[in-house]
């Protein structure tokens, strides 16, 4: 079922993925299923590769959650920004 979701977001405008773009993002840091986990940062690094800006925004998000030191998923908001911004620069 979610790798159906996720298909479908690559269909997905740009434009209307700005809506949901913070609850992506969230999502990755949050699901306990590593396998969706895994697809989403693969669909948020592909968008961030083809439109920077999202990627931009993505960045702030996870920088923004990593810094969060009392809440559980900061390591992992960490360890993908870390990603994210390697995929940016490069």
């Amino acid at each position: 079922m979610i790798a159906h979701l996720i298909n479908k977001l690559y269909d997905t405008s740009k434009d209307n993925l700005d809506l949901y773009l913070p609850q992506l993002c969230y999502l990755i840091i949050t699901k306990e299923s590593e396998e969706c986990s895994r697809m989403l940062q693969k669909f948020i690094l592909w968008t961030s590769i083809e439109n920077p800006n999202i990627g931009l925004r993505a960045l702030h998000y996870f920088q923004s959650w990593s810094e969060d030191k009392k809440a559980s998923y900061a390591i992992k908001a960490m360890e993908f920004y870390n990603l994210l911004e390697s995929t940016l620069v490069n």
